[in-house]
């Protein structure tokens, strides 16, 4: 009932105000895109000519034309006239272009899997899109329309600073100024379109390595997500959410829970079959994501099944860097299993503390850099080991932050794995 609800209050805050704020009918529209398609030919076409002197698999150049294609012509209706086509329509094409290649990806993919592989890949996905469901139409609608519409604050500075931090996360997410009113005003539906973009091009990524990766006939990995941090929004202490809210939040991380199962269990039947065993490691960094933050984050899942011995590294870190002599913070994320427990022991480096948030149990260790004298990178003068016993996969994060005089658009870490067979893993993040 409560969804139903949410559809025809949607519909009623499109209705009335889709004169004032976007003053357009349908054709209109197919008209500007058509338009926006053809003035970004030429640069697509540029884009694809690069492409073809990279050396890179044809795979991947599909996947980067796609959404450079994705990214131009969007860029394009932005200019056109972003008051008529941004809020709404941009983003919704945006949203279906990406649909389009999550069900491409999904399709090459499963195609290329056994019966167990399928039906894992099917699990996953039906949760994954259980989470879409419930995080799209009743979560983020809702959620931003009480933000927006509804604030309560204490005093008029606490009015003033989350004015102005609204206005800020406009300029910074679509790179123009917002009047306030006018975000009141159509805020909740421009927010709640633009997460539900993001949303869907998570898994779309998702798909796509999934997909790369067997078929370039690695182990696929099974990469961290960020939907958990996408729907946490009661941590806002200006508000008191309603408690349909909290209660829609609670079942959104009940769901997380079954799909992080189902993505292990995803990756233990696709890996247990393929030609070449080892584990194979990979970066969730992404420079574009993580502009704006001081840490890198590196996901590594271990399917372990006794105990495991584990010598981490952080070998270098950028050239460049304003400060020669700092600490760097690394923190040790085990996902918690459903019917275990881990034994971890660091056995090198200081633990500043440990604690637990949510489903993972986090240790955080102070590292010294330094200088060094050849290289002229900033190094890590230690290391330290970890031990783990579980009978489980374990999903293993780390991030290493930065201190604030650090360039955050130059940097890049070397990170080094050693298990207890002395298979050494490197990483390099950019």
């Amino acid at each position: 009932m409560k969804k139903y609800i949410i559809y025809i209050f949607c519909a009623i805050f499109t209705i009335s105000n889709i004169g004032n704020i976007f003053a357009y009918d349908y054709y209109s529209y197919e008209d500007a895109l058509s338009e926006a398609k053809s003035l970004t030919e030429p640069l697509i076409s540029q884009r694809e000519r690069e492409l073809n002197y990279q050396n890179i698999s044809k795979e991947e150049k599909e996947y980067i034309l796609d959404r450079y294609k994705l990214k131009t012509i969007c860029n394009k209706l932005f200019e056109l006239d972003w008051k008529k086509f941004f809020s709404i329509e941009h983003m919704r094409y945006c949203y279906n272009y990406y649909d389009i290649l999550l069900n491409k990806y999904y399709k090459l993919y499963s195609n290329l899997l056994n019966a167990e592989g399928k039906k894992a890949l099917l699990k996953e996905e039906k949760l994954w899109l259980k989470l879409r469901d419930i995080y799209q139409d009743e979560y983020i609608e809702p959620t931003f329309d009480y933000m927006i519409n509804q604030p309560i604050f204490e005093s008029q500075e606490q009015r003033r600073i989350f004015e102005q931090t609204l206005k800020q996360e406009f300029k910074r997410e679509f790179g123009i100024d917002m009047d306030y009113d006018y975000i009141v005003k159509n805020g909740s539906a421009v927010l709640s379109m633009f997460l539900k973009v993001g949303f869907v091009a998570q898994r779309t990524k998702e798909l796509f390595n999934y997909y790369l990766d067997y078929k370039q006939n690695k182990n696929i990995v099974n990469r961290a997500d960020i939907y958990q941090s996408t729907w946490r929004l009661s941590s806002n202490s200006n508000f008191k959410f309603p408690i349909y809210i909290l209660n829609t939040e609670k079942e959104l991380n009940n769901i997380y829970r079954e799909y992080s199962i189902s993505k292990r269990e995803h990756l233990i039947a696709v890996n247990g079959y393929l030609p070449d065993s080892d584990l194979k490691f990979k970066s969730s960094f992404t420079s574009g994501s993580y502009d704006y933050m001081n840490y890198m984050p590196l996901s590594i899942v271990l399917p372990i099944n006794r105990d495991e011995y584990f010598d981490l590294q952080i070998k270098a870190l950028n050239k460049d860097l304003s400060v020669k002599s700092n600490n760097i913070i690394v923190s040790l994320s085990f996902l918690k299993p459903s019917y275990n427990e881990y034994n971890v022991r660091l056995t090198q480096g200081k633990l500043i503390r440990k604690y637990e948030d949510y489903d993972n149990i986090i240790y955080e260790l102070e590292i010294q850099l330094y200088e060094d004298e050849n290289t002229q990178n900033i190094a890590v003068n230690n290391r330290f080991s970890f031990k783990i016993r579980a009978n489980a996969t374990a999903d293993i994060q780390i991030k290493l932050e930065y201190p604030e005089p650090y360039q955050k658009n130059n940097r890049y870490a070397e990170v080094g794995f050693k298990d207890m067979n002395n298979r050494n893993y490197d990483f390099r993040l950019d």
